[in-house]
């Protein structure tokens, strides 16, 4: 089932190839520059990758982690001259993120220098080197690379979002980027590879530069008590049940600054008939012109799980109401020139913290929509049967801020819906 507000896009930029931690909120800021060059040397053919960036990761519940170096693959291709069969052979920077002696990446162009040790990884020497005819694994070689890119073109500003609510969960990705053309030149030097002393000049091929902001609110699946930990409670006790009530919204503010307030509210109900009290959850997006600096600034903001001031979730889900006085923080893009944008001389930088309050009040309008699953679990201790059970009701939703960042009354509503989802467990 879904509620929802639909936008569909695909991030941009990936500096690193390890996976997202899980986290309620992410937030990335990544300069990166990349190209690749072709070419053959002594009956050799060669394409070398050389990425080079500088990334900053941050989550609630972890300090800030920068990741600062130049990732370089060097694919080789020839005829094995005995059997007149095709070789490949790949070899990758080990790590795979190299520290760089030197680098620097913005959108006025990219340097950076780097000794790196380049070898077939295990996985791909297994897999016979990644060519039809098999391959040898080659390396540790050592390379002394450098690289520099300078920009032929404009930069292209894109925005992109991922924004789905499915029975009151929320989930959004955001990446805004800036990227230009670029030539990118390279030498490198080091270790003979193949028996011959390895590239030197690269010559020119076109690459390119991008800044990019990454956001990432990834909700735990509701109920709050995940399946699994319902599963083991239910093979002490026998029997159990997870509910949880709540409401999202989100508004236009239409003021100077086009503020956008989404608040999400849930509460836990227990079978004892004792709630737990409700909390939320905040976001806060502005875009405006600072006319003092001739400045467009942008705002994305938001505030950890927080327990309401004043409120309440009615059992009916028909009627929610909500008081929350939450910090927020979050990061400000600013580009030069209001009327002109330079995308090029954009920058990210931190914001926050600062309180903001927000009320918001819910009336069911639409009709209810259902989805039901059920699912068993089979093992050698027995089996263990359970289903779950969420509806959802589109919604009217009006509602204030207050605060540093804006004040006034929210009425024009983007989206709104209540919902419950219900969870039961049997062993």
């Amino acid at each position: 089932m879904k509620l929802a507000l639909s936008a569909v896009a695909a991030l941009l930029l990936a500096f690193t190839a390890s996976p997202v931690t899980a986290a309620d909120t992410s937030h990335s800021f990544i300069a990166q520059a990349s190209a690749d060059w072709f070419f053959v040397q002594n009956d050799v053919a060669y394409g070398v990758h050389i990425v080079a960036g500088d990334e900053l990761d941050k989550t609630p519940d972890a300090n800030a982690q920068r990741l600062v170096g130049v990732n370089v693959q060097v694919l080789a291709a020839w005829y094995d001259p005995k059997t007149g069969e095709p070789v490949e052979a790949l070899m990758v920077s080990e790590p795979y993120i190299t520290t760089a002696s030197s680098l620097s990446v913005n959108l006025r162009g990219a340097d950076v220098k780097a000794t790196v040790v380049v070898e077939t990884p295990p996985e791909v020497a297994a897999a016979g080197g990644g060519g039809d005819g098999g391959g040898p694994h080659l390396g540790p070689f050592t390379l002394n690379v450098a690289a520099s890119w300078a920009p032929t073109s404009g930069a292209t500003h894109q925005v992109n979002n991922v924004w789905d609510n499915e029975a009151g969960v929320k989930t959004i990705q955001r990446t805004t980027s800036d990227t230009v053309e670029a030539d990118a030149t390279a030498t490198i030097t080091g270790d003979p590879i193949l028996g011959t002393t390895p590239f030197g000049d690269l010559g020119v091929t076109q690459g390119s530069i991008g800044l990019a902001k990454l956001f990432k609110y990834l909700p735990p699946p509701m109920p709050t008590i995940s399946v699994l930990s319902l599963l083991s409670l239910s093979s002490t006790i026998g029997r159990s049940t997870s509910w949880v009530r709540g409401a999202f919204a989100s508004w236009n503010l239409n003021d100077a600054r086009s503020t956008q307030v989404l608040l999400t509210v849930q509460q836990n109900h227990a079978t004892s008939g004792l709630d737990s009290p409700p909390t939320a959850r905040l976001e806060v997006i502005q875009s405006y012109c600072d006319t003092t600096t001739d400045t467009n600034v942008e705002l994305d903001l938001f505030s950890d799980e927080t327990t309401v001031t004043s409120g309440y979730v009615d059992s009916s889900i028909h009627k929610v109401a909500a008081t929350i006085t939450a910090t927020v923080d979050g990061d400000m893009t600013l580009t030069p020139d209001c009327a002109n944008p330079r995308f090029v001389d954009r920058t990210y930088q931190p914001y926050g913290p600062t309180q903001v309050t927000v009320t918001g009040m819910w009336t069911a309008t639409g009709g209810v929509e259902n989805s039901h699953t059920l699912f068993v679990e089979k093992g050698p201790g027995g089996s263990t049967r359970g289903q779950t059970t969420s509806r959802g009701i589109q919604a009217s939703a009006v509602g204030s801020i207050a605060g540093p960042l804006a004040n006034g009354q929210l009425t024009e509503v983007q989206n709104a819906f209540v919902y419950d989802e219900r969870t039961r467990v049997a062993g």
